[in-house]
């Protein structure tokens, strides 16, 4: 079972193992590689290992020279390489500070994992796993692909913004208008719960003070109907 091929890229899952030859890592991410249609890749060392491949989103080899890249790494054990990536994120420079981390199995069974890391730590949102093969992986792929990922640009560098492929994006008025109704449910069930934990002169105390000296005196914390 290969998730990438030099005559298809991507395929499907197979339940045979030797229903096609088998691919070494480096033939496996230069597919990857030219599916993107990135014009860079680079295999980093680490812990005096080649353990990590970047690759570089751009138009052309000088623009991905100034682009933080997308890492890539084999593993055999997912749950600790999924882990890893975050000591690794925080001691990079800002160049090679990858804005997203892809792991493949290192065999025959597994699956492909994308990781978002952040400064402020890896969460499980930040991570989700999809089936060799699947259309869920082949979509979050396409969204990566050059003059499709979106870039953001940081002084004399590019950004890819990875969260692009991570997250479904938003397409239609209707699905915004659910999408702020889910999150503006969530804050007002989490209000009061934070309301009653800190001190009297805590930051959501004064400011339903002041509202209720200022502009609404009858403006109450939860609605008295309210059992949540």
């Amino acid at each position: 079972m290969y998730l990438f091929t030099k005559r298809d890229n991507l395929v499907a899952h197979k339940d045979s193992a030797d229903v096609r030859p088998k691919e070494s890592p480096a033939e496996q991410i230069e597919a990857l590689r030219t599916f993107l249609g990135y014009p860079k890749l680079e295999q980093k060392f680490d812990r005096g290992n080649r353990d990590y491949w970047y690759l570089r989103h751009g138009a052309d080899v000088d623009e991905a020279e100034n682009t933080a890249p997308i890492a890539v790494r084999f593993y055999d054990d997912l749950e600790s390489k999924q882990q890893e990536t975050y000591k690794h994120y925080l001691g990079r420079n800002l160049a090679d500070k990858p804005v997203m981390y892809l792991l493949l199995p290192n065999g025959e069974d597994g699956k492909v994992s994308l990781v978002l890391p952040t400064e402020g730590g890896l969460k499980q949102r930040n991570i989700q796993n999809f089936e060799i093969g699947s259309p869920e992986l082949r979509s979050r792929l396409e969204r990566l692909k050059q003059g499709t990922l979106p870039v953001a640009h940081k002084a004399m560098l590019s950004i890819p913004l990875a969260e692009f492929a991570f997250y479904k994006p938003i397409e239609t008025a209707k699905d915004l208008a659910q999408q702020l109704a889910t999150v503006a449910k969530r804050i007002e069930q989490i209000i009061p719960k934070v309301y009653h934990k800190e001190n009297v002169d805590g930051y959501l105390h004064r400011l339903l003070k002041s509202f209720q000296d200022e502009l609404l005196p009858s403006l109450e914390l939860q609605p008295k109907n309210d059992k949540g």
